[in-house]
C-alpha cells in the first residue's frame, strides 16, 4: 500500500468535506440550536438572576415575618415590613413600586394558606417563599404540640447514600452519564458522517471520472483514504459541537468529567475512534454495493442503528454488566464500543477483555476496509443493479 496515495486521498476528502454546504450547515445550525434553546435561558438568568424582588408582608399572625425575613437574607427576595393598608400596597404593586404583597392571616396554622399578590414574579421566587413558609409553619405547629422541631429534623434527616463500585476505582454511578454521553455522541456522529460517506461512495461509482483516478491509485488506498477523510471531518464537527454544548450542559447538569482518569479517557477515545471507523467502513461497504442513492438510504437507517443497540439494553447492562451474553456482545465488533464503555462505567472489566475486544475491533475494521475496497473495485463494473450478499461473497473469495 502506498501510504502517500492514501493520505493524499484522505487530505483531498477532508478538504472537500469541509467546504461542502452540508458540513457548514450541520456545523453551524446545530450549535445555533444548542445556543438558542440552552444558551438564551442562561443569558436571561444571568441578566435577571440577581435582581432583587421586593415583597411587602402583612403578617397578622405575628410570628412569621421576622423569621421569614431572616431565612431569605441571601436570596433575591427582600421582605418589606409595612403598616400601610393592604389596598395601598396593592396599588404600589400595580404601579410597579414593589413586586408583590404577601398576606398572612391570624389563623394560618389551621387554614394552611396565605395570599401572594404579584405583578410579575418568577416561579423561583414563589417556590422560595413557599418552601420557607412551609418550614416555619410546620415548626410552629410542632412546637405547639410539645415537640422540638430541631430534634425532629435531626431524627428524620434523610440518609445520604454514596454509591461506590468495588474494583472499579470507585468511580461511582456518575460515570454512567459520561459513558452514555460518549455512546450518544458516537451514534450521532457516525449516523451523520457515515451517511455522507455512503452517499459519497455511491456518487463516486456513478461518476465515471473515478475510473481515471483508479488507474493511478489502488482501490484500497482510495477507499481507506475516503474513510479517514470523512472520519477527520466528523471529529472536527463533533469537537465543535462539544466545545459549544458542554459548557451549556454543565450549567444545567452536574457533569463529572473529573472522575474519569486520563488512562480511562484514552481507552474511551480508542473505542470511540475505532467505533466510528467500524461504522463508517460498514457504510462504505454497503455504498460500494448499492446501485443508487435510493437503495443506499434504505441501508443507511439499518447501519446507523448499530451503535445505538447498547443503549437499547442499557438497563440490563447497568443491572448485570457481567451477564454472559452481555460479555459476549462486547466482543462482537458492531456492538463492542458501546457495550464495553457502559460495562466499564458500571462494573469491573478485566484487562484481558478490554485488550481482546480492541484486538478484535482493529482486526474487523482492517478486514472490512479491504472488503470495501474489493467491492468498490468490482462494483464499478456493475450498472443498474445492486450486489447481493452472494455476489459480494464471491468477490471476497476471488480476492
Amino acid at each position: 500500500m502506498k501510504n502517500n496515495d492514501l493520505f493524499k486521498v484522505a487530505k483531498w476528502e477532508l478538504r472537500q468535506n469541509l467546504m461542502t454546504k452540508q458540513f457548514l450547515v450541520m456545523t453551524v445550525v446545530i450549535p445555533l440550536m444548542i445556543g438558542f434553546f440552552g444558551g438564551i435561558p442562561i443569558l436571561i438568568e444571568y441578566l435577571t438572576g440577581d435582581q432583587i424582588r421586593q415583597i411587602a408582608i402583612v403578617d397578622e399572625s405575628g410570628f412569621i415575618s421576622a423569621e421569614l425575613a431572616r431565612r431569605l437574607v441571601d436570596t433575591p427576595v427582600q421582605l418589606l415590613l409595612s403598616d400601610i393598608p393592604p389596598n395601598e400596597l396593592l396599588l404600589q404593586v400595580e404601579a410597579g413600586d414593589i413586586d408583590g404583597v404577601l398576606f398572612i392571616g391570624r389563623k394560618v396554622l389551621t387554614t394552611n394558606f396565605v395570599h401572594l399578590h404579584v405583578r410579575d414574579i418568577g416561579m423561583l421566587v414563589m417556590n422560595e417563599l413557599q418552601r420557607e413558609l412551609t418550614s416555619i409553619i410546620t415548626e410552629q405547629r410542632l412546637a405547639q404540640a410539645g415537640h422540638d422541631p430541631v430534634k425532629i429534623r435531626e431524627l428524620t434527616a434523610e440518609v445520604v447514600m454514596i454509591p461506590k463500585l468495588v474494583g472499579a476505582e470507585e468511580l461511582g454511578f456518575a460515570a454512567i452519564g459520561v459513558s452514555i454521553g460518549v455512546v450518544v455522541v458516537l451514534m450521532i456522529g457516525t449516523m451523520l458522517s457515515g451517511g455522507m460517506l455512503l452517499q459519497s461512495v455511491i456518487k463516486e461509482k456513478d461518476n465515471r471520472v473515478v475510473e481515471l483516478v483508479m488507474s493511478s491509485v489502488s482501490s484500497r488506498d482510495f477507499m481507506t483514504g475516503k474513510i479517514l477523510g470523512h472520519g477527520a471531518t466528523s471529529l472536527i464537527q463533533i469537537a465543535i459541537w462539544i466545545a459549544i454544548g458542554l459548557p451549556i450542559a454543565s450549567h444545567y447538569f452536574d457533569i463529572p468529567l473529573d472522575i474519569v482518569t486520563w488512562s480511562q479517557w484514552i481507552i474511551y477515545l480508542i473505542y470511540f475512534v475505532l467505533g466510528y471507523l467500524l461504522t463508517a467502513t460498514l457504510y462504505a461497504t454497503m455504498g460500494a454495493a448499492m446501485k443508487d442513492a435510493q437503495s443506499g438510504s434504505q441501508i443507511q437507517a439499518i447501519v446507523g442503528m448499530l451503535p445505538a443497540v447498547p443503549l437499547f439494553i442499557l438497563s440490563v447492562i447497568i443491572a448485570s454488566p457481567d451477564l454472559l451474553w452481555v460479555r459476549i456482545m462486547g466482543f462482537i465488533p458492531p456492538f463492542t464500543p458501546g457495550i464495553m464503555l457502559l460495562r466499564m462505567a458500571v462494573g469491573r472489566v478485566l484487562w484481558w477483555e478490554i485488550a481482546l475486544s480492541l484486538i478484535l475491533l482493529v482486526g474487523f475494521v482492517y478486514l472490512l476496509m479491504r472488503l470495501a475496497a474489493k467491492i468498490f473495485q468490482t462494483g464499478m463494473l456493475m450498472y443498474g443493479k445492486s450486489a447481493n450478499l452472494a455476489e459480494m461473497w464471491r468477490w471476497v473469495k476471488s480476492a
